[in-house]
């Protein structure tokens, strides 16, 4: 929805209107092609070593995860999250509104 209706595609929209601004300079859409320095990578144990675990396929989680972070970019957007700088102040309180369910 996001790429239909700003004609951008989904990583570029979220730089230019949300991490940028946010100063979130380590935060991107995992595309799973790109080495990203200090990554870090998931491992099993098969045979009695350890192996590589290969990521999934990061494009089917584009809108419902599939971004790469730091903590410190992270820290951002909680702060942009409890201020006016990412949504209004009633969007906020709606989003933070317990529901019930049932």
């Amino acid at each position: 929805m996001i790429e239909r209706v700003s004609g951008e595609r989904y990583g570029a929209f979220l730089q230019r209107n949300i991490f940028a601004p946010l100063g979130m300079t380590a935060t991107r859409v995992d595309d799973g092609r790109t080495l990203v320095p200090n990554r870090a990578i998931g491992y099993y144990w098969a045979a009695n070593a350890f192996v590589h675990a290969l990521p999934e396929n990061v494009l089917l989680s584009l809108g419902a995860g599939g971004i790469l972070s730091t903590t410190s970019d992270l820290l951002r957007w909680d702060a942009a999250l409890r201020s006016d700088r990412l949504l209004a102040r009633r969007s906020r309180d709606e989003m933070f509104t317990p529901v019930r369910n049932g």
